[in-house]
C-alpha cells in the first residue's frame, strides 16, 4: 500500500470516527479548557464539549470554568 493511500485511510477513519485531527486526550480528570469558545472538561481521560459560550452569549473562561460575560467594565466607558 502506498503512503499517501495509506495516510488518505487514516484520515478517513479519524473522520469516521468523529476525529477532527486535534488534540483531545487529558490527564487531569474534570479540568477545564478552551477551544476557541467552546468550554471543554476532561472527563475519563478524553475532552468533551460542556459549553458553547458564543450561544450561551460570553467568553470562554476555563479557569472560571464557565462562559463569562464581559466584566471588565469596559463596555460602560
Amino acid at each position: 500500500m502506498s503512503r499517501s493511500l495509506m495516510m488518505s485511510c487514516l484520515i478517513a477513519l479519524a473522520a469516521a470516527c468523529g476525529g477532527d485531527g486535534k488534540e483531545t486526550s487529558c490527564d487531569t480528570e474534570g479540568a477545564f479548557s478552551c477551544d476557541g469558545q467552546l468550554l471543554m472538561v476532561c472527563t475519563g481521560g478524553v475532552l468533551v464539549q460542556d459549553a458553547d459560550c458564543d450561544v450561551e452569549g460570553g467568553t470562554c473562561h476555563a479557569a472560571m470554568g464557565h462562559c463569562m460575560e464581559d466584566d471588565t467594565g469596559m463596555s460602560e466607558m
